[in-house]
């Protein structure tokens, strides 16, 4: 699937990857906690100040903002929906509140000194996420990360997307049903 909230296989989190950043990531290198769509974190009790990266865009040109950001925390959080991501089972992430155009509050239930490790939700887009399986970011998510894609027919083509904070290395390319378990690329 390409739903950021309903990830069933490993194949479907690499993918994720291409399409929609998480607030945090890991490195594979060093292992360290970083975000590459946040320009700043501030630690402050209970609460991570977050700012957007300026310039930052979603694949349709909207530039992202902390609405964005509280937008993707309360919906990995509703009750309602029947996402596979942990952050509501884990309880750890209680909310976000705006503080302006650029900069949020993510709220947790205490203190944790692995904060930004507990809130690696997906960047999503408030004024075009339909949260609901079958929507459209099954077909045609929206996202910041590398790649834009479309699901066709047994296949999705993904094509490069630039951003202040991402240059993807192949322009196009597709992923494609096998008949093994083995996933073809086409570039």
């Amino acid at each position: 699937t390409l739903h950021p909230l309903y990830l069933n296989t490993d194949v479907d989190r690499r993918t994720q990857r291409l399409i929609f950043d998480p607030l945090f990531t890991r490195s594979a290198i060093t292992g360290e906690l970083r975000s590459e769509v946040l320009s700043s974190v501030e630690v402050r009790g209970d609460r991570l100040r977050v700012t957007v990266l300026d310039g930052l865009r979603f694949h349709d040109g909207h530039v992202a903002t902390a609405e964005d950001v509280c937008f993707s925390v309360r919906t990995v959080l509703d009750p309602q929906l029947p996402s596979s991501l942990p952050f509501r089972r884990r309880g750890d992430l209680v909310g976000c509140e705006v503080v302006s155009a650029s900069v949020a509050d993510l709220v947790f239930r205490q203190v944790f000194p692995d904060a930004q490790a507990r809130a690696a939700v997906p960047l999503l887009p408030a004024h075009a996420f339909e949260p609901l399986p079958d929507g459209e970011p099954s077909v045609r998510p929206i996202g910041t990360g590398p790649y834009r894609a479309v699901r066709g027919r047994g296949s999705v083509r993904l094509t490069a997307f630039d951003n202040p904070h991402h240059r993807a290395q192949m322009r196009e390319f597709s992923l494609a049903e096998g008949g093994d378990p083995l996933v073809p690329v086409r570039t």
